[in-house]
């Protein structure tokens, strides 16, 4: 029963998931293409790695976490700090600059991944919101951003 229901939402909600992978790889092209054209090279900070190592960091394990700290938490932490409630542009800029600042890998990484800040923020928003639970905001962010690191992942073999 809990797997039927599940699998209803992800249909509800495939349109909503396909079109945020879609401004995921949009944004991706255009940053790599921007620092290709001024010679910006980004570190690959799993090259070493296993590729079922990969896998598990970048599709398992870094989406549960970071959409626990830098969506989750902050959610959380907002609606604590500020009894009345809070603007959702709070939210935005505030996630999205913490998931940033947490890819220091280098200062172009960090200005790389502000888009994607606002992005998995605003899906934890929009989730959490329509459903009115952050525990669907949670696991709808965390595939989205599972499925957009696969993307992401899986591009280097072609």
């Amino acid at each position: 029963m809990f797997l039927f229901y599940w699998l209803k939402l992800l249909k509800n909600n495939f349109l909503f998931l396909i079109l945020f992978v879609a401004a995921f790889m949009i944004h991706g092209f255009l940053v790599s293409s921007i620092f290709k054209l001024f010679d910006i090279h980004l570190p690959n900070v799993l090259e070493d790695e296993s590729i079922l190592f990969k896998i598990f960091l970048a599709i398992i394990f870094a989406p549960l976490l970071e959409t626990l700290l830098f969506q989750f938490l902050v959610y959380k932490g907002l609606e604590r700090i500020c009894r009345d409630g809070f603007r959702s542009y709070i939210f935005l800029i505030s996630s999205a600059v913490i998931f940033a600042a947490q890819h220091f890998y280098s200062v172009w990484y960090i200005v790389g991944t502000i888009i994607p800040g606002i992005l998995l923020a605003y899906c934890f928003l929009h989730f959490t919101n329509k459903y009115s639970s952050t525990k669907y905001g949670f696991w709808f962010t965390a595939l989205s951003h599972g499925l957009c690191n696969s993307v992401v992942l899986f591009s280097e073999f072609i």
